[in-house]
């Protein structure tokens, strides 16, 4: 075989595994060549839940004082509405005057402190 068949054969060989190669995607996440990406409850329709109350959110803000906060008091708890649910809202004092917020969502989930801005 000549020089030349051995090259072009080279070629077609690397043409074939480049082909194979870039042929099927990889099984990471997200995207066309990254795998299938996530499945959730977006197009199967959404997760219903049970939205707390008022009691509910204040008792999830008096356990979470008491197991990250020491020292410091729910002084006001104020809802508001969002669109999907409500949510409510905490300021926490301690006997020095100082403040925070903490955020409660629909769900129970305490998120927080957050400074108090004037």
């Amino acid at each position: 075989m000549s020089q030349y068949g051995k090259w072009l054969m080279a070629a077609g060989a690397t043409a074939l595994l480049a082909t194979a190669v870039y042929a099927y995607p990889g099984y990471a996440s997200g995207g066309s060549k990254w795998g299938g990406g996530c499945f959730g409850n977006g197009p199967q329709g959404s997760e219903n839940r049970e939205q707390i109350t008022q009691a509910d959110a204040t008792e999830a803000v008096k356990e979470f004082l008491a197991a990250n906060l020491k020292g410091f008091g729910l002084s006001d708890l104020v809802s508001y509405e969002t669109p999907r649910a409500t949510m409510y809202k905490a300021t926490v004092t301690d006997d020095r005057g100082n403040s925070f917020l903490l955020h409660v969502n629909p769900f129970g989930y305490v998120r927080g402190p957050f400074t108090v801005r004037n």
